[in-house]
């Protein structure tokens, strides 16, 4: 099932993504991000042990304060169970995001 979080950034669209290429960089098993545009990234891992790979997609908007960053994960082939990897692609990207 694919897990979505929104965040808000104290920050620029610009300095939003590049935090979020940074994180999303760091996960294992990724291939290094690309920036879709000047507000969206995405990155996809290769099949693995655990699932057939996912596809992590960020979207950066500019709010009043700052930014809006919207992090998704899901799996390249729909499954009914994904063994919380998604979840956890989100969290880390969204770690990444606050630091």
């Amino acid at each position: 099932m694919p897990k979505t979080q929104t965040v808000e950034l104290p920050v620029t669209p610009e300095a939003a993504l590049q935090r979020a290429e940074r994180a999303v960089n760091g996960l294992k098993r990724f291939k290094a991000s690309e920036p879709t545009s000047s507000t969206s990234l995405v990155a996809k891992t290769k099949m693995g042990f655990a699932s057939y790979g996912e596809t992590v997609t960020v979207v950066v908007t500019p709010t009043a304060t700052g930014s809006s960053v919207t992090v998704t994960s899901k799996s390249k082939i729909p499954a009914l169970l994904d063994w919380g990897v998604n979840k956890a692609n989100v969290a880390t990207v969204v770690a990444g995001l606050n630091s």
